[in-house]
Parts: C-alpha cells; sequence; structure tokens
C-alpha cells in the first residue's frame, strides 16, 4: 500500500494561495492574517470575474487594498483588462507611478516587445489570456521562447506537460474545485498520479487500496454513502472537499519540492482557504510535511 502513496516528506515549505480581490472580504483577511506565516500569498485582482459579472473594478480601490492589506510572504497582480494590453499596460505604468510594485501581466495582442519592456523593469512577469484562447499550447510555446529561464506567472495554464518540460516558476489554478462541482473524488498519490472516484463506483465494494488511501487521508470510506459527503460546504461537513482540499495541498507542495514551480492555489472563499489550512496542519500532524 505505501507503493501506492507515493509522497516523500515536504520540508520547509508554506501553502501557496492566490485570492482574487474581487472575492476578498475582511472575513478571509482575518484568516490570512491569523495564518500568514504558513502561508505564500498572491493577490489578483479577479478582473475576469468582474467583467463576467459587469463589476468593473476601480484602479484606486485596488491600490487602495493593497496598501491597506500587506502581509508578509506576499505579493500581487497588477490591475489588467481582459482583452485590453494597452489598458492593462496603463493600469501598470500607474501603480508604478504611485509607488507600488506588482507583476505586470503581459496578455495577448500586446507586441512582444511588451514583454522584454517589462523584464527591463522587474524580474516576474505574468502570462495572462491562457485560459479559455485559441491553441494555448501554441502561445505559451511562442511566450517561452522568448521568455527562457526568467521567472514568469501562467495565469490558469497547467498543462502537466508543459510544466514539466519548461519548469515555470509559477502557476495558479482552482482545478481542484472541479471536485465538488462534478461530484468527483480526486486524491492524489504522489509522483504526479491521482486516483478518481465517482458515484457511479459506489455500486461496487470499494478496493483494498481506495479503502487504504482514505484512512492514510484521516478518513473512513464508509462516509461515501452519505450523499452529504458528495457536496460543496464548510469543510469540517463536506468530506469531498477536505479530500480535494488535502489532496490539492500535497499536490502543490509536491510540485513546488520536485520541480520549484509554486502552483497557488486559487480560492474565493472564506470556507475554501479554511479548507486549505487545515489541510496543511492535516499534513503536518501526519509528519508529511515537516
Amino acid at each position: 500500500m505505501q507503493r501506492l502513496f507515493k509522497v516523500a516528506p515536504i520540508k520547509n515549505q508554506r501553502l501557496n494561495i492566490l485570492v482574487s480581490y474581487f472575492y476578498h472580504d475582511e472575513k478571509i483577511q482575518k484568516l490570512l492574517d491569523e495564518h500568514k506565516d504558513i502561508i505564500n500569498l498572491i493577490y489578483d485582482s479577479g478582473a475576469f470575474s468582474a467583467m463576467t459579472r459587469k463589476k468593473p473594478i476601480k484602479l484606486d480601490n485596488y491600490m487602495d487594498f493593497i496598501h491597506e492589506h500587506k502581509l508578509p510572504n506576499q505579493t500581487y497582480f497588477t490591475l489588467d483588462v481582459v482583452g485590453d494590453s494597452k489598458a492593462t499596460k496603463e493600469n501598470y505604468d500607474e501603480m508604478i507611478y504611485q509607488g507600488f510594485d506588482p507583476i505586470p501581466i503581459f496578455t495577448r495582442g500586446a507586441p512582444f516587445s511588451q514583454l522584454d519592456d517589462y523584464y527591463k523593469h522587474t524580474d516576474y512577469v505574468g502570462l495572462g489570456g491562457l485560459v479559455g484562447g485559441i491553441n494555448t499550447p501554441g502561445y505559451v510555446k511562442r511566450c517561452m521562447r522568448q521568455i527562457g529561464r526568467k521567472k514568469v506567472h501562467w495565469l490558469g495554464f497547467v498543462d502537466k506537460n508543459f510544466l514539466g518540460y519548461y519548469k515555470p516558476y509559477s502557476v495558479d489554478s482552482a482545478g481542484w474545485t472541479y471536485a465538488f462541482r462534478t461530484g468527483t473524488y480526486l486524491i492524489y498519490l504522489g509522483r504526479n498520479e491521482w486516483l478518481l472516484f465517482r458515484k457511479s463506483k459506489l455500486k461496487r465494494r470499494p478496493s483494498i487500496e481506495l479503502k487504504k488511501i482514505f484512512e492514510i487521508y484521516g478518513e473512513n470510506w464508509h462516509d461515501l454513502n452519505d450523499m452529504k459527503s458528495w457536496v460543496d460546504g464548510d469543510d469540517s461537513k463536506s468530506l469531498i472537499k477536505r479530500i480535494a482540499s488535502r489532496a490539492f495541498c500535497l499536490y502543490s507542495l509536491e510540485m513546488e519540492a520536485v520541480i520549484k514551480t509554486r502552483l497557488y492555489l486559487s480560492i474565493s472563499t472564506f470556507y475554501q482557504i479554511k479548507a486549505f489550512v487545515n489541510a496543511y496542519t492535516f499534513w503536518q500532524s501526519e509528519g508529511i510535511i515537516q
């Protein structure tokens, strides 16, 4: 069974979290303050969410927010404008002028000379427009030919083959929410291997391996028979959220340990951060995080 679970002890690493300004509230901030010693934090403006909900973000408000919410091990992106590379660059320039130090976002449609300009002023650039675009793999390849080994963050693009080849400094993903959005248990085994379990499999008796994995994850497989275990909620009540947060906590930390890429786990609610903090402390108690 121990051959199935392949996560080696992880030392001296923090939990990587991305928080959107669009979803931020003081309840979230209080939790971040309480656990600042175990969290690497990136603030994102949430421009895409704001656009889809037709609630535009004002640059002055975003800058006020960044000024008021400073934590150790924290950084933040510029306020981007979806589909408008010119406005995104203007926001970055204004933030620099006002004394801020954001990570610029190079967006699709911008001339590649702008990418070089960004790296003249900073050592860390975000690549935007990677979700839902046409031929994103080809676009990423084009960008990486120019970026080389410089520090880069891929916004929302986590193709495992690309990660293994390019090893970017950081990426982010909300992919962990797939679990409770679709009713699929995503269980990380280590070394980029996953075990997926869906409701349809409840018709058969769970394998010995699945039972043992649930034990390693600190849970009882019998709870799968409770339909409440398949829905979202506070992680103290939602089994599927506890498993997903523990799985992706391990996945993120192991990725950083093995290929030196930080996977920032994108969250949008207080209970999502709470779930990851609890996942981190759980693996500490199990001796996996040291």
